[in-house]
């Protein structure tokens, strides 16, 4: 009986697994197009009135905050949201066709971009980058392995 439970516990992780490798690797698939929507949003926005929004949403979060241990996932989260934001301004050229104003809609849809971006998908991005380096790594050694077995079956 623990043979087979031990078998199940080991498929049902498996089966875990292969769900989420495929669920990252998804995920580090849609990455750079998420960046590409985010992108394209912020430069059809006026940059100062995106910036001046921005930084009323921080002020707003952290208003509250009288030290370092008030500070919580929102916070963090908006002030992620304001830096980046800055970073995209400051990286992006301007669209031809520029808004006048950046409005609620704007500003909804680039907060959801931003924070699907910092929230899954740049955790399974990285996981997804590591497992790659790791299975590269792996199969390095492997060769590696495999060169230095053969070596020394020529050297005997």
């Amino acid at each position: 009986m623990t043979v087979s439970r031990g078998y199940q516990i080991t498929e049902r992780a498996s089966d875990w697994r292969k769900r989420f490798d495929k669920h990252v690797s998804d995920s580090a698939n849609e990455t750079p197009q998420l960046i590409a929507q985010i992108a394209e949003l912020v430069a059809e926005l006026p940059p100062v009135q995106l910036l001046e929004r921005a930084w009323h949403e921080e002020f707003r979060a952290f208003a509250d905050v009288q030290d370092e241990t008030d500070i919580g996932h929102d916070e963090m989260a908006t002030h992620k949201m304001v830096t980046y934001v800055q970073g995209v301004i400051a990286a992006v050229s301007r669209a031809p066709v520029q808004k006048t104003t950046v409005s609620d809609e704007d500003w909804q849809n680039l907060k959801e971009l931003v924070s699907s971006l910092f929230g899954f998908h740049m955790r399974a991005y990285t996981m997804s980058l590591l497992a790659r380096r790791e299975k590269a790594q792996s199969q390095n050694r492997e060769a590696r392995e495999a060169t230095r077995i053969e070596s020394s079956l020529v050297d005997f």
